[in-house]
């Protein structure tokens, strides 16, 4: 840069020194000749000059005043590219990129070209190979506008799959992109066919015509099963699917399921494609006689017949065809009962078939015809020539009498007669043993799960007519289970104002096969029991007595509850596993009767095995003008509800009145005639109130102690061992508890916390601990624990703007926390 003047050989002579923006320039950085000083920006660290931007250029004399002027410097050519943003790829193949790059010019000092000649120069983008290939498509030469070329509407089209990049150039200057993969082209619009989609046809995905994509194609598969080559074909506009191919099971099973079609270079194309069944080819006897009780009476088991395609489907859309039974041996006895039966959706069920005869007839048998099928026969049968002596009803053991008639099973709302009532005695008890058809239920579970779009809880709830029994027993083999608890249902039974609610998962049928020894393909060979019965007279009075001793009265009849898990072992044994412990809250809903005010309702209760009882979290609700209790419990026992109002004097004129006398009238607060509100609890006390509260204190239950500072005999001693094993409290490293030792509102937040994973309780309000000005003073350790607390609506400040974390918790803190706790994991009511 020259810097010009008058030539003067005497000011020329006198110069002294130059500067640039207020710094001095070295001797190196500039010459003096006649009429001009010539600066250089070449010179090394010549910073100064290579930077763009207007400034003064001072010239010193000695003699002279300082003789300035503003120059101004502009960028060199461009020396380098930068891509500042760079392309990504739009969805498919020929898009455009969704981020359009940006290239920006630098010169040999680095400085973006906004100034100076190379400010306007072209940039040209162009494709670049990596493992795939592509061609570029838009406005590829860019003039750049102050330096900076914005590309606005470049393309990607696929050649070969992989990656790629964007190669830009300027001048002789090139600069590569960031890779990118190629993007495929689009998925092909799949429509499914809606015709003939039944197993006997082939089935016709269609779309539009396209050789590239047809030959693209690289495999097929429905429902996440990949078709072999044999399965399937590729023509123009479609692919066929063949259900008549050998082996094809997959096509060959009524159901809805995606088709997916891949070709190298497109994404995947899928549609959702129904199967129905074929045809109804056969009749198959689902469900044989057994012979009657007694001369003359109904069979005890009614037979069912299932109408079924060629592939053994179940033709659940027929709902027309007529079955007939008639007599098909030549032995003489008489078929009664109703020798029709119409077939609903695909089954055909016989409910009062039965035979009258003189003599004892052997080998009865029923034959079965309908239009249009070849007749099939039941299993043969003895029929009986007098009537067996009826069960006592009075003593031990079991009787079993004949069935009361087919029961409503109701799957997602849906009712469906597919089971069972069996009535028989269990000491001394009537009872009604419920089973299901297997085949019948499976096809509904699936029709089910289809149907529910809304994503709701799969249910499937069993409302057990009788009325007469004390004691329910409903039974599901294991593979029903199993299906039940991979498309996550609960499993209600309802009976006499009970209603017990268990999600399948709880059932745990595969920890069941494992104890049993039973194959996880053999599942159908366990029996799952549900069991709900009233119990013995004198067992109710015992637990009146203790209940009326504590003040307390019982509101509902206690009522057992029990699951186990059987199978028979080879040498024709029963083996049986109890299941008994959930990991989740399992509910049972007890109507309240009507002579009893649901506000004196106080808490559910589980009694312990020495007769004592404790709470369990336990809801007030009404429905439909009647009053229900729903308690929910991690366990299985003996259960009701009672009325126990406790005051607590000591918090007569306390802010935590109404919550200290509900949680010591539902059995939490042990100790209410010594409560001190505002006197800090210690681990002890707070282990004991908080194992209660969940429901999983049991008086009499044994643990394993490891702490040698716990007595095996000690007032605190059981709640301290069901807090560990819950994982709620945990000893410290010299193996102690410290049970007397008092608590901090910090590590009571990590004991909060910990039960709010038993509860499933999670937070919303996530930031709400920065409210509190001192959460600064949580220790690091604690941090998790008190902001999912807080988030949690747990615990609350001891202000609304502090937690104190370091502070003692009181017991009414602890109380009011534990009530909180509860109401927010809606097991009780706020």
């Amino acid at each position: 840069m020259e810097i010009t003047f008058t030539p003067d050989a005497t000011f020329e002579g006198a110069i002294t020194g130059v500067s640039y923006n207020g710094n001095a320039l070295t001797a190196s950085q500039y010459t003096v000749s006649s009429g001009k000083v010539t600066l250089k920006p070449s010179v090394e660290e010549n910073e100064y000059l290579r930077t763009p931007g207007t400034a003064n250029v001072v010239i010193s004399a000695s003699g002279y005043g300082n003789s300035t002027v503003s120059q101004t410097i502009q960028a060199g050519t461009v020396e380098t590219l930068e891509v500042t943003t760079q392309p990504v790829p739009g969805t498919s193949s020929g898009d455009a990129f969704s981020t359009q790059p940006i290239v920006k010019l630098k010169d040999q000092y680095g400085n973006y070209c906004t100034t100076g000649v190379s400010s306007t120069a072209n940039v040209v983008a162009t494709a670049k190979s990596g493992t795939g290939s592509w061609s570029i498509g838009g406005t590829t030469t860019k003039a750049a506008i102050a330096g900076t070329a914005t590309f606005s509407d470049l393309t990607c089209t696929l050649t070969t799959s992989g990656n790629g990049k964007v190669t830009f150039t300027s001048g002789i200057k090139t600069i590569d992109s960031s890779v990118f993969t190629i993007p495929q082209n689009s998925a092909k619009v799949l429509t499914a066919d809606t015709t003939s989609n039944s197993v006997d046809n082939d089935l016709e995905i269609t779309f539009a015509s396209d050789a590239t994509f047809e030959g693209a194609i690289t495999g097929v598969s429905y429902n996440g099963n990949a078709l072999d080559a044999s399965q399937y074909t590729v023509s123009s506009g479609k692919v066929t699917l063949k259900p008549s191919v050998s082996g094809n099971t997959y096509l060959r099973t009524p159901g809805t399921g995606n088709v997916v079609i891949s070709a190298s270079g497109y994404g995947n194309s899928t549609v959702s494609q129904t199967i129905e069944h074929g045809a109804v080819a056969k009749m198959v006897v689902d469900q044989n006689i057994t012979a009657p009780a007694n001369n003359g009476g109904e069979f005890v088991q009614q037979p069912i017949i299932m109408l079924k395609d060629t592939y053994d489907n179940i033709c659940t859309s027929d709902s027309t065809t007529v079955v007939t039974a008639a007599k098909e041996d030549g032995g003489t006895w008489t078929l009664t009962g109703t020798a029709t039966a119409t077939v609903t959706g695909g089954i055909a069920t016989f409910t009062d078939l039965g035979a009258t005869n003189a003599t004892r007839v052997s080998n009865a048998q029923i034959g079965f015809t309908a239009t249009g099928l070849a007749k099939v026969t039941s299993a043969t049968v003895t029929l009986p020539s007098t009537t067996p002596p009826s069960g006592s009803g009075g003593g031990g053991g079991s009787s079993t009498t004949a069935p009361t008639g087919s029961v409503n099973i109701v799957v997602n709302g849906e009712t469906i007669s597919a089971g069972t009532e069996l009535h028989s005695t269990e000491n001394g008890k009537l009872a009604v043993n419920v089973t299901v058809n297997n085949k019948v239920i499976q096809s509904k579970i699936d029709e089910a799960v289809r149907n529910n779009k809304t994503g709701q809880q799969n249910v499937f709830q069993v409302p057990v007519a009788d009325t007469r029994s004390d004691i329910v027993n409903f039974e599901l083999t294991g593979d029903i289970v199993k299906q039940l608890e991979t498309n996550t249902f609960d499993v209600s039974i309802k009976h006499n104002g009970l209603e017990y609610t268990i999600p399948t998962k709880e059932l745990t049928i595969s920890n069941a096969a494992k104890e049993l020894g039973i194959e996880e393909t053999s599942l159908g060979d366990i029996k799952i029991e549900v069991k709900i019965a009233k119990l013995d007279d004198s067992v109710v009075a015992k637990y009146n007595k203790v209940a009326t001793k504590n003040g307390a009265t019982i509101l509902f009849p206690p009522t057992a509850f029990e699951i186990v898990a059987k199978t028979t072992n080879s040498e024709g044994k029963t083996e049986y596993v109890n299941i008994g412990k959930f990991s989740n809250y399992v509910e049972r809903v007890m109507e309240i009767p009507a002579d009893v005010d649901p506000s004196k309702i106080t808490t559910g209760i589980v009694f312990n095995e020495d007769g004592t009882y404790s709470h369990v979290p336990t809801e007030i609700f009404q429905k439909e003008g009647k009053w229900y209790a729903k308690l929910k419990s991690l366990t299985n026992s003996n259960y009701s509800v009672i009325s126990n109002p406790i005051t607590v004097e000591s918090v007569e004129k306390h802010w935590s009145k109404d919550v200290v006398n509900d949680m010591a009238s539902r059995l939490v607060i042990f100790n209410p005639e010594t409560f001190e509100p505002d006197k800090a609890i210690t681990r002890a006390d707070f282990a004991e109130y908080i194992v209660r509260a969940l429901g999983i204190y049991r008086e009499g239950s044994q643990h394993e102690n490891e702490f040698k500072d716990v007595s095996a005999k000690g007032d605190r001693t059981i709640a301290i061992l069901i807090a560990n094993e819950y994982e709620i409290v945990a000893g410290y490293p010299d193996g102690t508890f410290r049970p007397d030792a008092i608590i901090t509102r910090e590590e009571a937040m990590a004991m909060y916390q910990r039960a709010m994973n038993i509860t499933k309780l999670e937070g919303t309000d996530t930031n709400r601990y920065k409210s509190y000005s001192d959460y600064n003073q949580v220790g690091s350790w604690a941090k998790t624990y008190v902001q999912a607390v807080l988030s949690a609506n747990v615990l609350n400040g001891t202000t609304p703007t502090t937690i104190s974390p370091k502070s003692n918790l009181t017991y009414a803190e602890a109380a009011q926390a534990i009530k909180n706790l509860l109401v927010e994991s809606k097991l009780v009511n706020r």
